[in-house]
């Protein structure tokens, strides 16, 4: 370029004039698709980067639904265990009372009362059993007197 420009002579020639500005546009066109390359090589990386990231993400996202499902094994290991157990202690309960009741039964003793209740009453027997008692017949004659089904409701006249 600067050997072309170094010469006046050339310089009045359309060729060289057309030349030298169709090189100056190619340079600048250049430079300009160089740019965007850079440009395109940057967000490239950064994508690339954000990937990686994004799989590091989904990796501890399979980890930790593995951990949880695992957890969740244990968990229904745990109360299978517990429910089995429960229902073991369930059944001793039931035989020892089952027991213990017809041994009281055979020995004609009276069953033992919690809270007021007796568990077992052998023969139909009630022991210890409160009975309310009878209303006073003044609470009686308070009552007002009953309307037979058959007979329309009485009608309260609102002014």
């Amino acid at each position: 370029m600067e050997a072309l420009q170094g010469r006046d002579a050339q310089e009045d020639s359309p060729t060289m004039v057309h030349l030298t500005t169709y090189l100056l546009a190619l340079d600048e066109q250049y430079d300009r698709q160089a740019l965007e390359l850079r440009i395109c090589l940057r967000r490239a990386e950064e994508a690339e980067i954000f990937t990686r990231m994004l799989e590091v993400q989904l990796a501890e996202a399979h980890a930790s639904a593995a951990a949880t499902e695992s957890q969740e094994t244990v968990m229904s290991e745990a109360l299978k265990e517990a429910k089995d157990r429960h229902v073991h202690q369930l059944r001793e309960a039931y035989l020892v009372t089952r027991a213990k009741r017809r041994t009281l039964a055979a020995e004609r003793q009276d069953a033992p009362i919690l809270e007021g209740i007796p568990i077992h009453s052998p023969e139909g027997r009630r022991t210890d059993v409160a009975v309310p008692p009878a209303p006073p017949p003044s609470e009686v004659s308070e009552v007002e007197p009953l309307i037979p089904l058959t007979q329309p409701l009485p009608r309260e006249d609102v002014d």
